[in-house]
């Protein structure tokens, strides 16, 4: 506590986590989009009972300013994972299988890589080992690539006093991802599959095995009360982020800002309450991906404005 106002907090920690049991054995098969195809393929996921735990050190320093009807805090965090359990991408294998000239006629035929590469590979009867006649896949969960990541988080608010016990709430708070750092991909052999890179701010579809991760996400916020009345209205902003692989005019993904509005009124000494919420008030359609369903459906929604109606009644 350096002063009234202002506090000081921070830790440093080392985590670990043990492979849960599906992890380690069993098969799991899905339908999966293959990029290089152009199909849905079948994907073989199998259990590795080598996995060893994954280990994690964590680091975190932040303060904090509370004086008057103001609060804010600003945190600054860091993780670094070892031996995270991650599946191997089909694609990347596929992609490895093609740039080694592992494909008949192509110069590495025969080679080491070539042939622990197949191993994930399960062609057409008959097939000469053409890209194009791959029927399903095997892959395996891995101790994958290392991960180092950081970011900062916010939070500010004000409280405004208002007549007849009324409060007035303005704020922010979001997340800024600094960094999505992860090593080179390889396969459960060792075999060498795509390029590590620094993934914060990517699309990452069909790529790689990470989900997008947009670097800058927060809302505004603002909160009046007043006797049985209440209302919450809610801006929520995601950052634009980029596709590198997709057509010119889909590289960038557009930033998306939707608007919730939500009412409640308590009646009956407080034994009945009435919500009544509007999501995505204004409609706002997510921004066009060269994606399978030609949104992000890990980060935006395409349902457009909905309405809840709810009603609480407390004995």
């Amino acid at each position: 506590q350096v002063t009234p106002s202002v506090a000081m907090r921070g830790s440093l920690s080392t985590t670990f986590r043990g492979p849960p049991q599906p992890f380690l054995q069993g098969r799991g098969t899905s339908l999966q989009f293959v990029g290089a195809v152009l199909a849905f393929k079948a994907v073989d996921t199998v259990g590795n009972p080598n996995l060893k735990p994954e280990t994690a050190n964590t680091a975190n320093i932040g303060i904090i300013f509370d004086r008057g009807g103001f609060y804010g805090s600003l945190d600054y965090w860091r993780f670094d994972f070892e031996d995270p359990f991650q599946v191997e991408s089909f694609n990347a294998i596929l992609g490895a299988y093609g740039s080694n000239g592992c494909e008949p006629g192509g110069t590495g035929v025969g080679s080491e890589t070539c042939e622990l590469l197949s191993q994930h590979l399960v062609f057409q009867p008959g097939a000469s080992g053409l890209v194009s006649e791959v029927q399903r896949f095997e892959v395996n969960w891995i101790n994958g690539s290392d991960v180092s990541t950081s970011g900062v988080d916010w939070l500010a608010q004000y409280d405004f006093q208002l007549g007849q016990g009324g409060m007035l709430t303005l704020g922010t708070q979001g997340t800024h991802t600094i960094e999505y750092v992860v090593d080179d991909f390889q396969d459960i052999n060792g075999v060498f599959l795509t390029e590590g890179v620094d993934f914060a701010g990517n699309l990452n579809d069909n790529r790689n095995t990470l989900t997008p991760l947009v670097d800058l996400q927060g809302n505004l916020f603002a909160k009046w009360a007043m006797g049985r009345h209440r209302v919450t209205a809610i801006l929520r902003y995601w950052g634009e982020y980029d596709d590198p692989e997709a057509i010119p005019s889909l590289q960038t993904v557009d930033s998306m800002t939707t608007v919730d509005l939500t009412y409640n009124l308590s009646l009956l000494d407080d034994a009945l309450t009435v919500n009544l919420s509007a999501f995505n008030l204004l409609d706002e359609e997510p921004p066009r991906t060269q994606t399978d369903l030609n949104y992000d459906p890990y980060t935006h929604n395409a349902f457009g404005r909905m309405l809840k109606l709810g009603l609480i009644y407390r004995l």
